[in-house]
């Protein structure tokens, strides 16, 4: 196998493994953004915690939850471990640049 196939096939396991909390974290994402908009940067702080805070109740439901489903990715050649650093890293990624467009645009 290419190894360029693999690592597209792996980032594609690991984006479907993301997109099972996509939307609850991207409404807080956005809750925030409009708090940074209203409030400007003093609420960063706050809202960072939020972030993390939520980032943390969402890695305890989808791991009960999604328990099974492990044996699935790590079959295919995915750990459990890549997954969640994978999927949380790109949502960090998309709530600084969001984040950076909030404070531009204000």
């Amino acid at each position: 196998m290419h190894t360029g196939n693999w690592s597209m096939r792996i980032f594609r396991l690991i984006l479907t493994f993301y997109r099972s909390f996509f939307i609850a974290s991207f409404i807080v994402t956005i809750a925030c953004m409009s708090i940074i908009s209203e409030h400007g940067l003093k609420a960063l702080g706050s809202l960072l915690w939020i972030k993390i805070i939520t980032l943390g109740l969402i890695y305890l439901f989808i791991n009960n939850y999604k328990r099974r489903e492990y044996y699935y990715y790590q079959n295919l050649g995915v750990s459990k471990m890549k997954l969640w650093y994978s999927s949380i890293t790109i949502d960090i990624i998309m709530f600084i640049v969001l984040m950076i467009f909030t404070v531009l645009a204000t």
